[in-house]
């Protein structure tokens, strides 16, 4: 289901409706039910992978908590995490060439799981927050399989951190006409950019990739542009979606074009993966070699290899692999 399509606007018009008029009570399972039947109708071959995902992680949340050695089953979750989110972008990268040739094809479908990476970044979110003590009580089982599966953010985020997000599903706050308001007011911007800007765009851009040896500069500036606002303008939709759904979803993007240099590009594209690469690996890893700096080499490490493993990373995850270095 496209996101600019008539299925997708009656389906988001129906979950608005319906989560407006039912009760208090039944505001939340109405969500998750249509954020499972949604994934669902993706395919579920995916569906299926996510489920066996998610009820793995919680079981062994609930196991760390009620078991002695911890330790033992938060690694086992985070080894399942992170050997699957590795195995399927090394398969993906792999059979890159294969899926723009024959991406009908029902083993490269497999391969790609809609979303794969998002859903796998909020899961070893969770289990290090979990971890760390920033998230001290499991949440219910229908509260953390609403953060897995929330639909506005499935397919391509943002990446959401748990404590922010448990905590609007389990204390909901009043919506106001403000925020109506500000959810139409973002839907009509994303509709915006990915139809009047990146849509248009697209139609006058050669295929850069076939006509590398020939690309100039103003095509790769209007390619960038194009590449920005087509998914600023899927960010301001989702967002402004789930603000009628009385969930905030954190931005995505703050004008990086106009930044100054890379580095506040860095911070201000793709926001909420930054802050995610920046929390789980830059500052964990910056502190832990800080503190066992002691001769000049120990510093110069704690120095490069922070930031060289998270742009390593970041790389991985936009589909980067060994081959390409």
């Amino acid at each position: 289901m496209a996101l600019i399509s008539v299925d997708f606007a009656i389906f988001a018009c129906v979950v608005i409706l319906i989560f407006h008029i039912s009760p208090v009570s039944f505001k939340k399972p109405w969500l998750l039910l249509a954020s499972l039947f949604f994934y669902f109708l993706i395919d579920v071959r995916f569906f299926c992978v996510l489920a066996i995902l998610g009820m793995t992680n919680y079981w062994l949340a609930i196991r760390s908590l009620a078991s002695q050695k911890k330790a033992l089953y938060s690694n086992a979750a985070f080894f399942i995490d992170i050997s699957s989110f590795g195995l399927v972008k090394i398969l993906s990268s792999h059979y890159l060439e294969q899926v723009s040739i024959s991406s009908g094809s029902n083993g490269i479908c497999w391969i790609l799981p809609v979303g794969f990476s998002f859903y796998l970044l909020q899961l070893i979110s969770f289990q290090l927050d979990f971890r760390a003590g920033r998230i001290k009580v499991i949440p219910s089982f229908m509260d953390f399989a609403l953060f897995i599966c929330y639909f506005p953010k499935v397919l391509s985020g943002p990446i959401e951190k748990p404590v922010n997000f448990l905590k609007q599903i389990t204390s909901p706050r009043k919506m106001t006409s403000l925020d109506i308001y500000h959810g139409f007011g973002l839907i009509f911007i994303g509709l915006i950019r990915k139809l009047f800007i990146a849509n248009i765009l697209s139609v006058f851009m050669p295929d850069w990739i076939s006509e590398a040896h020939s690309i100039n500069w103003l095509q790769m500036i209007g390619y960038v542009i194009l590449i920005y606002n087509d998914f600023a303008g899927y960010t301001a939709i989702v967002r402004g979606i789930s603000h009628l759904l009385g969930i905030v979803l954190s931005p995505n993007f703050q004008q990086p074009l106009l930044s100054r240099n890379f580095s506040e590009f860095w911070t201000r594209w793709h926001m909420s993966l930054s802050t995610w690469l920046r929390e789980t690996i830059f500052f964990p890893l910056s502190r832990k070699l800080g503190r066992n700096s002691g001769n000049f080499t120990e510093k110069m490490i704690s120095i490069i290899i922070p930031p060289m493993l998270t742009m390593l990373a970041s790389g991985f995850w936009h589909g980067a692999s060994l081959a390409m270095m």
